[in-house]
């Protein structure tokens, strides 16, 4: 999708309600799915005190979740941008349940390890599909706020975990407890959430995208006018019309787009050409290690919190309203840019995490 596609929904969104009833409602229904994944995720923080292989079981199956995690991006991604994003979240509610009832009827420790690498692809469809759901229902200017406000349901989750496990001490149980609402959420995924405009514009299917966007201004009370499928017309009309002497710009945005009846359609060759220039691919490679090490370090305290002397329940509980905490100030550094508050929290966590570490040899030489 080009850049100029994106433009002309982008400034539909901007006029028929940013964040309004609309946009409120699918941010309340990804939530929903977003703690389920929350709790699919961190059950292991109660079943780990409860097996007899507590030794192994922790590090084994924490290891082989995130090796899941490789895999279920990289398929995910790609079937969202195949089926959409309505689709891709629908089948990963419904493998979550299936996957994590199969963790809970486990016989052995190869059994259960072998399920919860398999829950990982579901988790990360949920994860990326609600995320890219979310932030193709408003303009660009509020995705960093809708994306935050999503993520506190994360937290939320794993609060609402300690609750459950608090009541249900078994460990099978427990893993049917945060399954099974995966089936009731499944349904609702596919009856009330809309595909993406945004997506549906991509894939050359301009009336769905027109009929989405009516339903959002419907929805949000705004009587504005605009057509989807006359935008498409009127620049396929132009790129047409337009002569030898371009200029460079009008140049790229018509070299990237097709003369084609769908010339909006995704190829998938754009993406190999961005990892053509020096400059992305090295952003990129820092991000990654930078994603890399962060989701180490959160694997390592989020799931290691069961392993914690004092209450298991508290512990994780605090866990999640620590992080409820941080998205919170994650929405007062959105104004003042990435780059730097990246460093500098990047910089704060490796303090901390090494910290800790020299906290625990102190205590143990004191004891």
């Amino acid at each position: 999708m080009t850049s100029e596609t994106l433009g002309d929904v982008n400034d539909i969104l901007e006029h028929i309600g940013n964040m309004k009833k609309y946009q409120l409602c699918t941010l309340f229904l990804t939530s929903l799915f977003y703690c389920a994944a929350a709790m699919q995720t961190l059950v292991i923080v109660f079943t780990q005190a409860d097996m007899d292989f507590r030794n192994i079981w922790p590090a084994l199956a924490n290891m082989f979740l995130m090796f899941g995690r490789i895999p279920g991006g990289l398929l995910t991604g790609q079937l969202a941008d195949r089926i959409g994003r309505k689709k891709t979240i629908t089948i990963g509610l419904f493998l979550l349940g299936g996957f994590g009832l199969g963790t809970a009827y486990s016989v052995n420790l190869t059994m259960y390890i072998i399920f919860r690498f398999f829950s990982a692809v579901p988790i990360a469809a949920i994860y990326n599909g609600c995320a890219t759901l979310i932030t193709e229902v408003v303009s660009p200017s509020k995705r960093a706020h809708v994306v935050i406000g999503l993520v506190y349901s994360w937290g939320i989750g794993i609060c609402l975990l300690s609750l459950f496990a608090y009541f249900i001490r078994d460990w099978r149980t427990l893993h049917m407890a945060v399954s099974l609402p995966n089936f009731v959420l499944c349904p609702l995924a596919f009856w009330l959430f809309d595909e993406s405009p945004h997506w549906l514009y991509s894939q050359g299917r301009y009336k769905e995208a027109q009929a989405v966007l009516e339903k959002i201004a419907s929805r949000n009370k705004m009587d504005d006018r605009f057509s989807v499928v006359e935008h498409h017309k009127e620049r396929k009309d132009t790129h047409s019309n337009q002569d030898g002497n371009k200029t460079e710009i009008d140049g790229k945005l018509n070299s990237s787009s097709s003369t084609s009846e769908d010339d909006s359609k995704h190829d998938p060759g754009q993406c190999m050409q961005m990892l053509k220039t020096q400059k992305f691919v090295v952003i990129l490679l820092i991000c990654a290690f930078g994603w890399l090490a962060c989701d180490m370090g959160y694997a390592g305290l989020a799931i290691g919190s069961g392993l914690l002397p004092g209450n298991v329940y508290i512990n994780n509980a605090i866990g999640g309203g620590v992080e409820l905490i941080a998205y919170s100030m994650a929405l007062l550094v959105i104004p003042g840019g990435r780059k730097k508050i990246y460093i500098l929290l990047v910089a704060f966590g490796g303090i901390a995490l090494i910290a800790s570490a020299f906290v625990k040899y102190l205590l143990s030489e004191s004891q």
